[in-house]
């Protein structure tokens, strides 16, 4: 899903994918105003940290604000 919206995932765990994206800051803003909370970092623009959703509702809600 990362994938298709444009990021390369670079890393992750069982709980979490970090993704580089051409317009990370762009897509914060975006998915915070959705509501979606996503870690950036200060030192790397270019990364977001995303929490895996915990159920078929969040990842639909993701997905579409990806899009």
């Amino acid at each position: 899903m990362l994938a298709r919206a444009g990021g390369a995932i670079v890393g992750g765990t069982c709980l979490f994918r970090l993704a580089r994206f051409a317009d990370a800051p762009g897509l914060f803003e975006r998915l915070g105003a959705a509501g979606i909370y996503v870690r950036r970092f200060a030192d790397r623009s270019d990364l977001l940290r995303f929490g895996l959703p915990a159920d078929k509702g969040q990842w639909c809600r993701l997905s579409r604000v990806l899009r």
